[in-house]
């Protein structure tokens, strides 16, 4: 590890490396942001949203009722509607959504890494009738095409999907 990224001592100055180094990283920290927000916005563009993240970010806050969908800019129950693949939100809904569960909005565009509650030990000490619902995978058709009607961006596209849930 170089000498530059040690940490210094209290009241010990930063050498004009430090700086160097320190105003690299944030630059390149933007640029990083940057990227992100862009591949989040095609990814939301081609339809790729992915219901069950907005259940994970909201729920891993502790985010619930009314209060969700004011933040999102929304009348209740539009939220619980994203979640539920009725109704896909707008660029501006999903900022407003990546900036109150504090996730950066390409997070909602990752399909990978649905939880699957019978994969974890606690599903061996639940019977399955107690089970929660399975992450809903994907938006229906008719959400995209209420988007398509009502959104001043460029709209998303269906993407072909077949299953709604695991």
């Amino acid at each position: 590890m170089s000498e530059h990224w040690k940490w210094k001592k209290v009241g010990q100055r930063r050498s004009d490396l430090d700086k160097y180094w320190a105003t690299a990283a944030a630059q390149n920290g933007e640029e990083h942001r940057k990227a992100s927000l862009a591949l989040a916005h095609q990814r939301w563009r081609d339809g790729k949203l992915y219901p069950w993240r907005s259940t994970l970010a909201l729920d891993y806050g502790g985010h619930e009722g009314p209060e969700v969908d004011v933040a999102c800019g929304v009348a209740e129950p539009c939220v619980d509607m994203w979640e539920d693949g009725h109704l896909y939100p707008t660029w501006e809904q999903l900022l407003k959504l990546a900036e109150l569960t504090g996730f950066q909005p390409v997070f909602f565009t990752i399909e990978s890494g649905a939880p699957r509650f019978e994969q974890t030990s606690l599903a061996h000490h639940t019977k399955p009738k107690d089970w929660p619902a399975p992450p809903v995978l994907e938006f229906l058709p008719e959400a995209y095409e209420a988007i398509r009607r009502t959104s001043k961006h460029k709209v998303p596209g269906s993407p072909d999907r077949t299953t709604r849930h695991l």
